[in-house]
């Protein structure tokens, strides 16, 4: 009697876990990529970007649009589709704007050290210059670091 009523609780329990999983809609993951980049992909017309692929793939072009459940890019082979569900992230590359950032950010760590180094009482023109231009590599070299990046959106 033991083993009858075990049976029976483990075949309805595989049964509940079979129809749970038959229940849950196949693409709920593309889905709710689906609505994670249409949200962000509003401000994405005439970016170029490259998207990751879970295969290793790496198509990359012009953003055209999200057409359903696909990228459209336009690169040098035409236009290009893509779906979303097989996307890992979306690399938006860096524009020549990002450079504004980089030449303040060296501008003023040049100014800052070239005003430091004249504060100096025996501060001469050569000291002041060097500082400069010191100030000038150091702030290039952080601008260009922190500011022109590639932005890396998972998708997951």
């Amino acid at each position: 009697m033991k083993i009858l009523l075990t049976t029976l609780m483990l075949t309805i329990a595989a049964a509940s876990a079979t129809a749970q999983e038959a229940a849950k809609p196949p693409d709920e993951l593309t889905q709710s990529k689906v609505i994670k980049v249409k949200r962000i992909a509003a401000d994405w017309s005439g970016a170029k970007m490259e998207l990751r692929l879970y295969d290793g793939g790496r198509p990359a072009g012009r953003f055209i649009k999200l057409d359903g459940v696909e990228f459209l890019l336009e690169n040098s082979l035409g236009v290009q589709r893509t779906p979303v569900s097989v996307v890992e992230s979306v690399v938006l590359k860096r524009k020549p704007q990002d450079l504004i950032f980089v030449g303040l950010a060296a501008l003023g760590t040049a100014a800052i050290l070239a005003g430091a180094v004249s504060l100096g009482s025996e501060a001469s023109s050569p000291k002041v210059s060097i500082a400069m231009a010191t100030g000038g590599v150091i702030g290039f070299t952080f601008g260009w670091k922190v500011f022109y990046q590639d932005t890396v959106i998972k998708l997951e």
